[in-house]
């Protein structure tokens, strides 16, 4: 099962309390909720590797910065 299956499965929300699982490049959806000011971290893979190779578009990434920067979120690229 790779990240975007898991992802849509319920599984996912029983990682852990008070985690948000967002659609992957969803700019507007993922800046929505960082704004929210609900928002402590960001973490995202920049190129995802399981299940195929997934890579996040500079527009959605600068989209993810401006938004941490605006509400103050630290964001994290993990790889």
């Amino acid at each position: 099962m790779n990240l975007h299956q898991w992802v849509g499965n319920a599984q996912a929300t029983t990682v852990m309390p008070g985690v948000t699982f967002l659609e992957y490049g969803n700019a507007q959806a993922t800046t929505e909720k960082i704004l929210s000011g609900k928002i402590a971290v960001v973490f995202v893979e920049p190129i995802q590797g399981e299940g195929g190779i997934y890579t996040a578009t500079k527009e959605f990434l600068q989209s993810l910065r401006s938004a941490c920067d605006e509400s103050g979120s630290l964001l994290i690229y993990e790889e």
